[in-house]
C-alpha cells in the first residue's frame, strides 16, 4: 500500500542521513537562531564529541544578530581536534508568527581539513590534507521564547553544495 511505501522510504532517508560523512569531512552544525525581531542577538558556545568511541573533540562558536526588521545574520565557526577548522557566514531572512518562526539562510563556509592514517600496526600509511568551499541554503522553523523567554525548540533543513581540494599522501 501507499502508506508502507511512504514508511519504507521515510526509513531510507533516515538512515542515509545517519550513515553519510567521511573520514575528512563531517557535518557541522551550528546554532538555530530563532531570531523573530529587530535588534535581537544570540551567542552560542559548545564542546562537542564525534563518535566512534566519542573522539575528535570540537570547539563550537555562533553568533546571529538581526540588524534591521527581518534581516537575519549568522556566523559560526568549530575547530575540531586543533588540526580541523570550519566557518561559516549566512544571511537570510525570518517570518515570524506569533511565538513561532521561519527563517531561510544563504550561506558560505570554508574548512581545513586533516586526517593521519599513520599508525604502526596499519600497513597502509598515508595521511590526507586539504580544504573545502561549501555554499548552502537552511531553513530553520521553531518556537521562541517560550516558557518565559527561557526556552526554544527548532528544526533545522541545511543542504549545499562542497567542493573540495583534498591531497592523499601514502608513505
Amino acid at each position: 500500500t501507499m502508506k508502507k511505501h511512504c514508511i519504507r522510504l521515510a526509513i531510507i532517508i533516515i538512515a542515509t542521513f545517519g550513515i553519510t560523512s567521511c573520514i575528512v569531512y563531517h557535518p557541522h552544525n551550528a546554532e538555530l537562531p530563532l531570531l523573530h525581531k529587530q535588534g535581537q542577538m544570540q551567542a552560542e558556545g559548545s564542546l562537542s564529541m564525534s563518535a566512534p568511541l566519542l573522539v575528535s573533540p570540537a570547539i563550537n562558536a555562533s553568533f546571529a544578530y538581526s540588524p534591521i526588521n527581518k534581516l537575519a545574520t549568522q556566523a559560526a565557526v568549530s575547530i575540531t581536534d586543533f588540526k580541523n577548522l570550519y566557518a561559516q557566514g549566512a544571511a537570510g531572512t525570518y517570518f515570524p508568527f506569533g511565538k513561532a518562526v521561519l527563517e531561510c539562510y544563504a550561506g558560505y563556509g570554508y574548512g581545513i581539513s586533516y586526517f593521519d592514517h599513520r599508525s604502526e600496526s596499519q600497513t597502509k600509511k598515508y595521511y590526507i590534507d586539504g580544504h573545502y568551499n561549501l555554499v548552502y541554503g537552511q531553513v530553520n522553523f521553531g518556537w521562541a521564547e517560550l516558557s518565559d523567554g527561557d526556552f526554544d525548540i527548532g528544526v533545522g533543513l541545511k543542504g549545499g553544495i562542497m567542493s573540495p581540494r583534498w591531497d592523499k599522501i601514502s608513505i
